[in-house]
C-alpha cells in the first residue's frame, strides 16, 4: 500500500460524486466484480464501511491496488478449472 495521497484519494469530481452516491444509498453492501475470460461477472458483496474505510478513501478496498483472486482467469463459465492454464491454476495456487 502506498502512502502517496495522490494514489489513495479520489482523483476527480466524478470519483468523489460516485463515492458520495454509494455512501448515501441505504444499502449496507456493494458488489465488487470483474468479468472473467468468458464474460461472466464474478464478484462478492463488500460492506460499504470496509470498501470506503477512511474519509479520503486512504484505506479500504476502494483504494488503488485492491486485490481480487485471479481464479476468475482459471475457471470456465461452469466454475470448472481449466486444466491447461498457464497464467493461473493449481500450479500457482490461484493468488
Amino acid at each position: 500500500m502506498t502512502s502517496d495521497p495522490a494514489q489513495t484519494s479520489p482523483t476527480n469530481d466524478r470519483d468523489r460524486a460516485l463515492i458520495e452516491e454509494i455512501l448515501a444509498d441505504p444499502a449496507d453492501f456493494v458488489k465488487v466484480a470483474i468479468a472473467d475470460v468468458d464474460g461472466v461477472l464474478r464478484g462478492k458483496y463488500v460492506d460499504k464501511r470496509k470498501l470506503f474505510a477512511g474519509a479520503a478513501v486512504q484505506s479500504g478496498a476502494a483504494r488503488p491496488g485492491f486485490g481480487f483472486c485471479n481464479v476468475v482467469f482459471g475457471w470456465d463459465s461452469g466454475d470448472v478449472c481449466y486444466d491447461n492454464g498457464r497464467y493461473t491454476g493449481w500450479h500457482t495456487g490461484y493468488p
